[in-house]
């Protein structure tokens, strides 16, 4: 890839198509993906090799900001985020209604509350953000991109972990799952962890040999309210082990997990798992058996719900 021109990337047209499309839309896709969890594997798989070829690990990932102060509830982004940032970390607990089990793969395993511990890094990246003159790869001006919610790390093994927040009033769960799998399919090659390293200090991020592998967080403050919205939270908590058991996509997905958060007296934040799954050191060596999976996945694939070349 030329310098200075930013790949277009599958989950970045998934994302921006999803994102302007109606409830009705949404749904008929997240049905579709829970029948074929292989389109949205192959998309993720496809996405971190087309942006692995482009390397801007010397630049930061935003310019300068505007201080904020968070509210007196949890009702924006910012709400959350500059609670974390003063907190040392967070160590969630099991929800009464935690989902367990029933992966239907023996790779795929439920993880422990504790260690799911993190602490916050920063937020709203700009992960295709490119110091002009610099332009998309048809030739459209450099604007836009993804902005995950926020960057967190493992409490013990400084993983990163692309976090969306799901607040009353936001958009779907299964939209914000697709949105924190688009993230993380960005930051999983080698020249993103390098730039997460060079620019992001407070993540810790030790030296990698290999690319990264990536964890997966969706942060729940409330339930979802609406007639659909049970059903998205059902598609958005059946679909990670699916994804996980899918050999290429656990090469840079090592965990997804759904968090409830919540305010605490003196702002602290609680946090108790909703779901929780972890990819095993397993999926290091591609299966060839499952490689015909993949292929018919791909031949099967319909017209991808209006997605097009232009960023």
């Amino acid at each position: 890839m030329t310098p200075n021109v930013i790949p277009i990337t599958p989950l970045y047209l998934r994302y921006r198509v999803l994102r302007s499309a109606d409830q009705a839309e949404r749904f008929r896709y997240a049905r579709d993906v829970l029948a074929n969890p292989a389109w949205l594997a192959e998309e993720f798989v496809t996405t971190v090799s087309r942006f692995g070829e482009y390397d801007n690990a010397d630049q930061h990932f935003y310019g300068k900001r505007d201080a904020h102060k968070f509210g007196r509830h949890l009702e924006a982004t910012k709400d959350l985020v500059l609670r974390l940032e003063a907190l040392p970390s967070v160590t969630p607990v099991d929800a009464g209604d935690r989902q367990i089990g029933g992966t239907g793969h023996p790779d795929v395993i439920d993880v422990p509350a504790p260690d799911l511990a993190f602490e916050y890094v920063d937020r709203e990246l700009l992960l295709q953000r490119t110091e002009s003159p610099a332009k998309w790869e048809n030739g459209a001006i450099n604007r836009g991109g993804i902005r995950p919610d926020m960057l967190l790390a493992d409490l013990e093994t400084r993983t990163p972990i692309v976090a969306e927040l799901k607040l009353p009033g936001d958009m779907d769960p299964f939209f914000a799952l697709v949105q924190a799998l688009a993230g993380a399919a960005h930051l999983a090659t080698s020249a993103q962890y390098e730039r997460m390293r060079n620019h992001l200090q407070r993540g810790k991020f030790p030296a990698l040999s290999a690319p990264p592998r990536i964890d997966v967080f969706t942060l729940f403050v409330g339930r979802t309210e609406g007639s659909n919205q049970p059903d998205f939270l059902r598609a958005a908590q059946t679909l990670p082990p699916q994804l996980l058991a899918h050999d290429g996509l656990a090469r840079s997905i090592r965990r997804i997990a759904g968090i409830s958060v919540a305010l605490a007296p003196r702002d602290h934040i609680t946090a108790e798992v909703l779901f929780a799954w972890e990819r095993t050191d397993d999926h290091r060596r591609l299966k060839r058996s499952e490689r015909p999976f993949d292929q018919v996945a791909q031949q099967q694939r319909p017209v991808p719900y209006g997605v097009t070349s232009r960023p």
